[in-house]
């Protein structure tokens, strides 16, 4: 059971307790995100996806944030255990009591054809 604190553009927003999160792109709402209970979104609305995994509180659920948000997520020193970060499933490392993770978009975007 992750137990991580989350803040938005610096400020405290919420404690979180569940089984993991999803951070995503609208271009990966449809994949992990949509499994998890996460809604589809369309490739044209700037989003940053924000999807717990199986949360320990019901009043918990899915939420779209600007693009332009930083989301930092911390492992407080008093938590259980330790955080497990697995990035397109390519990239795993573990992010240990202290520490956090900081996830925003990058300046530049990625040019996509659609068909």
């Amino acid at each position: 059971m992750l137990h991580c604190d989350c803040y938005i553009n610096g400020k405290y927003f919420t404690h979180i307790v569940s089984d993991g999160i999803i951070v995503a792109t609208p271009s990966g709402s449809s994949a992990y995100n949509l499994g998890a209970g996460g809604s589809l979104v369309s490739s044209q609305v700037p989003a940053i996806l924000f999807t717990p995994i199986c949360p320990f509180s019901l009043s918990f659920r899915p939420i779209l944030f600007p693009e332009n948000v930083q989301i930092e997520l911390l492992i407080p020193k008093s938590a259980r255990t330790e955080g497990f970060v697995s990035i397109d499933a390519n990239k795993n490392f573990l992010l240990i009591k202290g520490e956090k993770l900081l996830v925003h978009s990058a300046p530049e975007k990625v040019k996509c054809i659609l068909i």
